[in-house]
């Protein structure tokens, strides 16, 4: 009996355990869908359960610890698959962390963005343009899909906008990877074209670059596009970039089980999705508990309504990864004893051109010996965090 057999079958007994039955092909359902005990949220009406399987995650040593349970949700209109919905999550809970996703820290997708990068977990997004390719590397629950399909006569595009999140902390991994047929941005000029890369609709990735070592800067809602014939495809992939930011916290509280909370969520390039907040519905639906208990005066409801539409109307902006992060200390503690340092060497010296010197060479070791310091705690320390290493799922379809 395989290593592997043993770990897929663990996960059954654990599915029963916990007394939810694993998906199977054919069930439909709406608004969420429990996933090995988190919850994952569909946007829109009726789903349908396409595939469902389980893989290992390359480069895991730990058959076990390496087990993912995945499943596939096709949205059909029309005897065609206008959207599909791939959910990843592991089976067992892992004690150092998990790794984040490469597609987080990607300057050549179409949209890449960190909500949480802080050490022992993690959360992130992204945009991307994905050929519609099956293949032994794909999901196992994306190869069964593609049989449902072909069995039921259901067409799908060549071509989909994915947007994907990876929610993660020390213990478990929860990814979530939305695709959408491009017709569905409602512009026909969209729909025909086969190139909806990065390159093509906002120009040379030189500005990505600029943008990434710049990454305390927040990245701009809508980017412009690189010419006038490709403004349609810009506005689409605009739309969905918000789109991404306003589900993000539908993703957030699915990984806590939350998910009952939200109200019914719209699919993209709807009317519905420019009024869309779920953080700003689920915060006024609790004050508005508290002012029916009349736990709240109404000068105190008002204001704190206040507070809560001004935190949740803008997208979540970017936010520092434990490298990053690193670095930014590493820099103001050289800047923060820079000038003692220059003082004490003039003083030594007596000499400017004597005392520079010195000085730049203390501040470059001074640098190593605090980034080394703090990774070395990272890496060797008490808790062994593997958080800061990219740890590839596999994938419905390529990302182009």
């Amino acid at each position: 009996m395989s290593c592997w057999f043993i770990a897929c079958l663990a996960a059954g007994l654990a599915a029963e355990a916990r007394g939810a039955a694993p998906p199977a092909a054919g069930d439909t359902g709406e608004r969420v869908i429990d996933l090995a005990g988190k919850q994952v949220v569909l946007p829109g009406g009726a789903w349908i359960v396409a595939g469902h399987g389980f893989d290992q995650v390359p480069g895991f040593d730990d058959v076990a610890y390496g087990a993912i349970e995945n499943v596939v949700l096709f949205r059909v209109v029309d005897s065609r698959v206008a959207a599909f919905v791939l959910a990843q999550r592991n089976v067992i809970a892992t004690e150092r962390g998990w790794g984040f996703a490469p597609e987080c820290h990607r300057a050549d997708l179409l949209d890449s963005v960190v909500y949480d990068g802080a050490d022992g977990h993690s959360f992130c997004g992204f945009v991307a343009q994905v050929a519609t390719t099956v293949d032994a590397g794909s999901a196992a629950a994306w190869r069964s899909a593609a049989g449902f399909a072909a069995g039921r006569g259901l067409a799908m595009p060549a071509t989909w906008l994915m947007a994907g999140y990876r929610r993660n902390n020390l213990t478990d991994t929860l990814d979530v990877r939305y695709y959408f047929d491009p017709a569905l941005a409602g512009n026909p000029a969209v729909a025909a074209n086969r190139d909806l890369s990065r390159a093509r609709i906002y120009g040379a990735s030189t500005k990505s670059l600029v943008e990434r070592a710049m990454f305390w800067r927040d990245k701009p809602d809508r980017e412009p596009p690189a010419s006038p014939a490709v403004r349609a495809e810009a506005d689409a992939v605009n739309d969905l970039r918000a789109w991404l930011g306003h589900m993000r916290y539908a993703i957030e509280v699915g990984f806590e089980n939350r998910a009952d909370e939200l109200p019914a969520v719209p699919m993209p390039w709807t009317p519905a999705d420019q009024a869309f907040h779920p953080e700003l519905s689920v915060r006024l639906a609790g004050l508005e508990q508290l002012q029916a208990a009349k736990v709240l005066p109404p000068q105190e409801y008002a204001r704190q309504r206040a507070i809560a539409e001004e935190l949740s109307a803008p997208a979540a902006g970017h936010r520092w990864t434990a490298e990053q992060l690193t670095v930014v200390k590493a820099m103001t503690d050289q800047v923060s004893g820079a000038v003692s340092y220059f003082g004490s060497d003039l003083l030594y010296t007596g000499s400017i051109q004597n005392a520079s010197q010195v000085w730049a060479l203390d501040q470059f070791l001074d640098a190593i010996r605090y980034t080394s310091l703090e990774y070395a705690w990272q890496r060797l320390g008490p808790r062994r965090l593997t958080t800061d290493q990219p740890v590839t799922l596999r994938e419905a379809g390529r990302v182009r």
